[in-house]
């Protein structure tokens, strides 16, 4: 089978910490183990990807928004007329879906079946009312409402749908109202990077060389994700029990434009630098990242009430680390465990607090966690998309 992916692009300045790219490097590299051969439409500065995914190279826009609204269409289109016609297309940046089958049809004269892949929506919640909320994010000067009705639209013309959680499906079905009825969508979540069983670890082991426990904010800094609480609640929480704080920063190396769209992420890192028990860590490499994921203990979601899915707390699950997450969005379905739940600062407090304090509930809680990420490992998730391919291809 010939596969093509369009890929979805949310932070073009810092590549290795963007999800889409994680997300693409292991379904790809795991499609083309299959005997797939696998392409990828992408910009021609990136990080390293195995050799099996080749690449078609076009410029993509650094403005987050300049890459939801448009393509290179005479140049992608060039470049598409050196190639042979592809089985399937896998569309991951979810509002440009009809211009990408309109595009391939112009180029090949028949139709490509394409299946469409949300990493995020446009929305976010629905109120008591019946109001759509959107993503504050993606919002500025109301463009939120259009986002959401191109990725209505994308789903409207493809072939198939695929999401990262249940809750994303009940929400994405809900807001679309009658228009529900035509579309078809399945739920396939991301797959998380492959790792090793021994990464299983008792506080006391894994933090030997370390002077105190160490917790992991590994989220973007936006204010809407509501890390600015969550440091509020540990604060109040270090004044009792002594940690470290290590705060990755996903919204690094930003572009100029995006920081006058958006200033709340360097605010935020101000802040931080302000409290003696935090660390804030930037990581050059997926690897490095990785790497520094065994070296904590607990790790902590953000706030953010219409998350799909986070590929960062499925990171640390998988290396045996309890994760401490809202009970919102996507959360639940992640841990699958009531215990790592938190709906407010006292339940937050007392989660981290009986981590710490209690070896065997961590131990318990570490082996959980494992286990629960091995549903995500890459062999299994390509063998979903897989599957999907082919019904769709039938």
């Amino acid at each position: 089978m010939r596969i093509l992916s369009f890929l979805n692009v949310s932070n073009i300045s810092n590549l290795e910490a963007d999800s889409g790219y994680v997300f693409q490097r292991s379904l790809l590299h795991n499609l083309a183990q299959k005997d797939h051969e696998v392409s990828l439409i992408r910009p021609p500065k990136m990080p390293y990807l195995p050799e099996v995914i080749k690449p078609i190279f076009l410029p993509f826009s650094d403005s987050k928004f300049g890459v939801r609204m448009s393509i290179e269409w005479e140049k992608l289109k060039l470049l598409l007329t050196h190639t042979k016609p592809f089985d399937i297309a896998l569309i991951n940046q979810s509002e440009l879906t009809l211009a990408l089958k309109l595009l391939f049809y112009e180029v090949w004269n028949k139709s490509i079946p394409c299946i469409t892949y949300y990493h995020y929506l446009a929305i976010q919640g629905i109120s008591e009312e019946g109001n759509i909320k959107f993503d504050p994010s993606q919002n500025l000067f109301g463009a939120g409402q259009a986002i959401w009705k191109r990725q209505l639209e994308s789903a409207l013309v493809s072939d198939a749908n695929i999401i990262g959680s249940q809750f994303g499906k009940r929400l994405f079905l809900t807001a679309a109202g009658s228009q529900t009825k035509d579309i078809f969508m399945e739920v396939i979540p991301p797959p998380v990077q492959d790792y090793k069983q021994s990464c299983i670890f008792s506080i006391s082991n894994s933090t030997k060389n370390i002077r105190k426990p160490t917790l992991l904010y590994n989220h973007r800094l936006y204010t809407h994700y509501g890390g600015c609480e969550i440091f509020d609640y540990l604060k109040e929480l270090n004044d009792k029990i002594p940690f470290i704080l290590v705060v990755t920063d996903p919204t690094d190396k930003r572009s100029t434009f995006r920081n006058q769209l958006d200033p709340s992420p360097t605010d935020i890192r101000q802040y931080l630098e302000s409290l003696p028990f935090v660390r804030i860590r930037h990581f050059s490499t997926q690897e490095t990242y990785y790497q520094a994921l065994t070296q904590v203990d607990i790790g902590i979601s953000h706030l953010r009430s219409g998350a799909l899915w986070s590929m960062a707390i499925v990171d640390l699950m998988s290396r045996g680390k309890p994760v401490v997450c809202f009970n919102s969005g996507a959360m639940p379905e992640i841990v699958e465990d009531n215990d790592l739940l938190f709906s407010n600062k006292e339940d937050f407090q007392h989660i981290i607090i009986k981590l710490l304090m209690d070896s065997s509930f961590y131990l318990e809680k570490s082996k959980s966690v494992a286990k629960r990420a091995n549903s995500f490992l890459p062999k299994s998730i390509s063998d979903k998309f897989h599957n999907l391919f082919l019904d769709v291809i039938n």
